[in-house]
């Protein structure tokens, strides 16, 4: 019986032990955790949506979805339109928990704001993960809603540093997600719709957090909203 649950992907005790994942509710709050967030940013840029694949070495359906489903023609279509993300769940269980990941594989579906536009627990067949994904809002003729801002800082020096600007500018109100790249610098903040974000707090939060802002600037809008219009 503990085989073929295995096998088809669940494994809730050492799940639980492991990533402590807690509640399946499915909203989540504060900031979007690496390596999701970067991910986000690369969708907005790109006019995608992010597809992200939760496994874990494990995973028995995880491994056999690897050699067919994502393997299929129709299946490696239909994520041209996605930016694609393998989360190792073990490896991430803090990213984990903010998406509440019960079970493996969990396929999720995020806009360019965070927000999950489809979810699937378990193995899935490659002729239903294209309908399903085919089926989604197509990302370029959407329009763009959200402000979001470019902040580059100065004296990151480690992915501790990432991990603590991240929840310092995350708690900032408004604040819908946060993507910082370490060798860059570039801190990618969204907010919800209607905020403005004050630079000086932005300079005070990261100030507080032990660096310094070099430049603030308003970017391109990264949230999409189909909504028929132009």
């Amino acid at each position: 019986m503990n085989e073929s649950i295995v096998e088809l992907g669940y494994r809730p005790k050492i799940v639980q032990s492991r990533v402590n994942l807690g509640s399946t509710t499915r909203g989540t709050s504060g900031a979007i955790p690496e390596p999701v967030a970067a991910a986000i940013g690369r969708a907005a840029e790109h006019n995608k949506l992010l597809f992200v694949d939760f496994y874990a070495e494990w995973c028995g359906a995880c491994k056999t979805m690897d050699r067919t489903t994502f393997q299929d023609p129709t299946v490696k279509n239909a994520l041209e339109r996605f930016v694609f993300l393998k989360v190792d769940a073990d490896l991430h269980p803090g990213t984990a928990r903010h998406f509440k990941v019960v079970g493996m594989p969990t396929l999720v579906v995020l806009d360019a704001s965070g927000q999950e536009v489809y979810r699937q627990v378990g193995p899935i067949g490659a002729a239903e993960l294209a309908q399903a994904l085919t089926a989604l809002p197509t990302v370029p003729n959407a329009r763009l809603s959200r402000d979001s801002y470019h902040v580059h800082v100065s004296g990151l020096a480690c992915p501790f540093c990432v991990y603590g600007l991240e929840r310092s500018i995350g708690k900032i109100a408004g604040v819908d997600s946060v993507a910082v790249d370490l060798k860059s610098g570039l801190v990618r903040i969204s907010v919800r719709d209607g905020v403005t974000l004050e630079e000086a707090t932005v300079r005070e939060t990261v100030q507080d957090a032990g660096f310094t802002v070099e430049a603030f600037e308003l970017a391109l809008p990264v949230a999409l909203r189909d909504d028929g219009g132009d």
